[in-house]
């Protein structure tokens, strides 16, 4: 995936959906959280937290990255609330024991020797003393708004999604995840990038400097997506644990496009201020009147221009896309596409797949070329030897998958790779004839036994 194919918004929406889905809760999430400042019902609470998780599990740099917005936010707008309380329970329980420790040692035990009787008395510890001072915590505490409150543990509740992928993601086969974006990074090239964004992206950074001067604090958690979202694309540019366009991922345009929307409001007000002044003061003629909502009128137009220009060009994205798959659909070559790419599959290439579904187990291994490789799993539901860049050892598994396919394996080694690969059936079809220059798997592999035919495709049942 190229860093172009998140700008565009028509292909977010045909065929990004997990990437889509995520950019919507973050925004509803930080809406409902944030922007609107307001105390939720705990039953709003806990779907939010349960909507929190949800955008973990299905695009986790989103959660990431609203998460460090929230906690950013908070520390701009309460550190000093919450250090307070902090420090008021750090410096009181000390005080406290202090106490304790000396009411102690003042007060020994004094036996009466009359009586051989303990004095409760001299054993009686001060509670007055002994008691922690906890008006004062309760005091800094209740000061927290309780949607600051509410802020902290959405971050806490919506983190065993993270959790659980970062534990995940320490076995096999789940490790070859990020073991594949620390070899094939996904960088971005960050001033093709902005230009890419057209002049959102600079509207927006003048909307959020408007935002910072004008002290508009409901506009701080756009400005810090803006931000936190740049810093992590350059952090994990030099640090190679996940790739840097994952994070332009998580709904840049969105924060932009509200920040640039902030700025034209701004200008509109400056601009109708300027000519109710105007009115007020009685100075003008008809054509000064004229001329002095000239630049409402001019805001208006390039308003306007603006929104026209980018109607058009999502029209002449959707126009290649489809012209692009029209082109595809009338081509010869090649019969199915490399690298696998998103397009209309042949009928009969999608028959053996389908025939899969029909007549395999879903624990059924399957091995084939890398296009057949990508469908089967999504159409069939079977497993599949090779085929995904996230596939465990996949350079390896290349090179044994062409030299199985190009007729160099003996029977014995054939034998005994299909056995340690735990290979159920073996897909053929037109990547795989490439390779083996048009003759069947049986003239190499005469264990092979046909199991499906048409004329495109051959499966064949692996014996034993």
């Amino acid at each position: 995936m190229e860093w172009w194919s998140n700008i565009d918004s028509v292909q977010r929406l045909t065929f990004l959906p997990h990437i889509l889905m995520g950019q919507i809760l973050s925004f509803f999430i930080l809406f409902a959280l944030i922007i609107q400042k307001r105390v939720v019902s705990n039953w709003f609470m806990i779907l939010l937290i349960i909507l929190g998780n949800i955008t973990g599990l299905v695009f986790p740099p989103s959660l990431i990255t609203i998460n460090t917005v929230i906690l950013f936010y908070i520390l701009i707008n309460y550190s000093g609330l919450l250090l307070k309380a902090v420090k008021s329970f750090i410096l009181t329980a000390p005080q406290s024991t202090k106490d304790l420790t000396t009411n102690l040692k003042n007060q020994s035990s004094i036996i009466n020797h009359q009586s051989l009787g303990v004095n409760h008395q001299s054993l009686g510890v001060n509670h007055q003393s002994l008691i922690i001072n906890h008006s004062n915590i309760r005091r800094n505490l209740y000061n927290i708004p309780i949607h600051v409150i509410q802020k902290i543990l959405f971050i806490i509740l919506s983190s065993p999604s993270l959790i659980y992928f970062l534990i995940t993601t320490k076995f096999l086969p789940w490790s070859s995840l990020v073991e594949f974006h620390r070899t094939h990074p996904m960088m971005i090239p960050f001033w093709d990038y902005i230009l890419g964004t057209g002049p959102i992206f600079f509207l927006g950074l003048i909307g959020g400097v408007l935002a910072i001067f004008r002290r508009n604090r409901k506009l701080y958690p756009m400005v810090l997506w803006i931000v936190i979202t740049l810093l992590f694309s350059i952090i994990f540019t030099h640090i190679k644990e996940q790739s840097p366009l994952r994070f332009t991922q998580t709904g840049l345009f969105i924060p932009l496009g509200i920040l640039g929307a902030y700025f034209f409001e701004s200008l509109f007000l400056i601009a109708n201020k300027t000519n109710v002044n105007n009115i007020l003061s009685k100075t003008i003629n008809h054509q000064s009147s004229i001329i002095n909502h000239l630049p409402s009128l001019f805001l208006s137009f390039f308003l306007l221009i603006y929104i026209l220009f980018n109607l058009f060009m999502m029209s002449i994205s959707i126009k290649w896309q489809t012209t692009f798959m029209t082109q595809r659909i009338g081509a010869n070559i090649p019969d199915v596409p490399y690298p696998p790419q998103t397009m209309y599959p042949l009928k009969t290439w999608m028959a053996g797949i389908r025939w899969l579904r029909d007549n395999t187990k879903s624990n059924d291994v399957i091995i084939a070329k890398v296009t057949a490789g990508n469908f089967i799993p999504a159409y069939s539901g079977n497993t599949v030897f090779w085929g995904q860049s996230n596939t465990v050892n996949y350079n390896e598994k290349e090179l044994l998958v062409d030299k199985f396919f190009e007729g160099k394996m003996t029977v014995d080694e054939a034998e005994r790779f299909l056995k340690n690969g735990r290979v159920n059936y073996v897909f053929e079809s037109f990547q795989e004839r490439e390779k083996s220059l048009s003759k069947p798997m049986s003239f190499f592999y005469p264990f092979l036994t046909e199991s499906y035919k048409n004329p495109d495709v051959v499966i064949y049942r692996v014996k034993g």
